[in-house]
């Protein structure tokens, strides 16, 4: 059983890491009409966040979807640290998770990786830039206007609202039911749409480490390493001491009439 949810993990997260490469940008320029490109020059930065955001809703709410009953579909090493957290996941199958989501996650940015070397060849990167092309086509953190302390703090943000989400909709079993799945993919939009222009909205170590382990940039590493942990284990215990145990002990202390609802609604 440990095998099948596993592998569906390595599944989930290889999709997740595929779609967050970003094919276009925000300053995407036209240089002409001629050609077989459109005459399209592919400059560097952030894309269009309305695009990053419905992306990764449709990806992440499908796959949650189809997971769900099989693994849990965590498919993020800081939803199933949260998870052992709640006590929902034992540690060897916090161990096996965490391992197939590595795995999952590096294959896919390999993948990416050789698959847009021609359009690495044509991204035209800041002025005076160091870095490759690969660099800016994951998360990145715009360091230009923001260190890597802001970074943590946004990415710990993200990471605690997407955490909050996950288990109210994933574990309460007083969630709406056929909107939880959405409501995840929901979260991670927000994200993007609040937080992408800045760090890209990574929320998942692996998405940022493992795909840039091909060119080994790993400038903003403490930034996607430590907010997202720090927010993972944040949104475990508001969950666990502000939302399960109170409301459990209100239904089970109330009035049988507000018992009866709360147990109906359930």
């Amino acid at each position: 059983m440990i095998w099948r949810a596993s592998i569906m993990e390595l599944i989930g997260s290889f999709a997740l890491t595929f779609a967050s490469v970003k094919y276009v940008s925000n300053s995407m320029t036209s240089v002409g009409t001629t050609g077989n490109t459109g005459g399209i020059k592919v400059q560097a930065g952030q894309p269009l966040l309305e695009i990053e955001a419905a992306k990764m809703i449709f990806v992440l709410s499908f796959f949650t979807w189809a997971g769900f009953a099989v693994s849990g579909a965590h498919f993020n090493p800081v939803v199933s640290i949260s998870m052992f957290m709640a006590r929902k996941i034992d540690p060897i199958t916090t161990v096996f998770y965490l391992i197939f989501q590595a795995v999952g996650s590096l294959g896919a940015g390999a993948l990416q990786y050789f698959l847009t070397d021609v359009i690495q060849s044509k991204y035209s990167r800041p002025a005076g830039s160091k870095l490759t092309a690969w660099h800016y086509m994951l998360p990145f953190l715009e360091t230009s206007t923001t260190g890597v302390l802001r970074g943590s703090l946004l990415e710990g943000i993200g990471t605690f609202f997407f955490v909050v989400v996950y288990q109210t909709m994933m574990i309460d079993k007083r969630a709406p039911k056929g909107m939880n799945c959405f409501a995840v993919g929901c979260a991670y939009g927000l994200s993007s749409l609040t937080i992408g222009i800045v760090t890209g909205a990574c929320i998942n170590p692996f998405i940022y480490l493992l795909p840039r382990i091909m060119t080994f940039e790993l400038e903003d590493l403490l930034a996607y390493i430590l907010g997202p942990l720090i927010g993972a284990v944040g949104g475990a215990v508001y969950y666990r001491v502000f939302i399960e145990v109170p409301v459990n002990d209100l239904v089970a202390k109330t009035a049988t009439p507000f018992r009866s609802i709360m147990m109906t609604s359930s």
